[in-house]
């Protein structure tokens, strides 16, 4: 193919053929003009596909770079995760933990334990499972009084195979107010004022 018929047929392809150039096409035999033919259907095809394809997608989905963060809807932008699981809380497996150290002195000691079972009344069997919690209440002047709770569990197969005792009143979720941490603030200082 002589290098006219090639600069012919490519400027057909990026649609800058004019009417001189289309006769000059036609002159150079019926294969030319099929070769010019075919590959301009071929580019119109391809054209037609990608508008296709940018008229499906909906306007404003795909904001530009320059777009800041807070103007682009929350729906349309990808995950923070990016499809990666969350991290596991907690220590890693072999490391040491961490707590609060336990007090040196326990000043009250009391045991909670069932006589009888709490939904039947019946007798229970004695069991060496306990659980233990500590307390520390604020007294006047920054004392601490630390009581250790001991409660029992113990079996009744009838009803249900552990029992323990009724959940105990320090076990509720205390509130403090604004108002009880300023009394407590005052009684250890001594008339501090908000």
């Amino acid at each position: 193919m002589p290098s006219s018929v090639a600069a012919l047929i490519a400027a057909a392809l990026r649609g800058e053929l004019d009417e001189a150039q289309a006769r000059q096409l036609y002159a150079c035999g019926p294969e030319a003009v099929v070769l010019a033919l075919l590959g301009s259907a071929r580019r119109i095809a391809e054209q037609e596909a990608r508008l296709a394809a940018l008229q499906a997608e909906p306007r404003g989905t795909t904001p530009s770079p320059g777009t800041p963060s807070g103007l682009v809807p929350v729906h349309t932008k990808p995950n923070a995760g990016g499809g990666r699981r969350r991290k596991r809380p907690g220590a890693r497996p072999g490391h040491p933990g961490t707590r609060r150290p336990a007090p040196e002195q326990i000043d009250r000691r009391q045991v909670h334990r069932l006589k009888r079972c709490p939904h039947c009344d019946g007798p229970l069997q004695r069991c060496r499972q306990t659980r233990s919690r500590l307390i520390e209440d604020l007294l006047d002047q920054l004392r601490v009084l630390i009581t250790e709770h001991v409660i029992h569990r113990d079996y009744w197969p009838r009803c249900r195979p552990n029992t323990s005792s009724p959940r105990p009143p320090w076990t509720s979720n205390p509130t403090w107010t604004r108002s009880a941490w300023k009394q407590a603030w005052r009684s250890c200082v001594g008339g501090w004022r908000c």
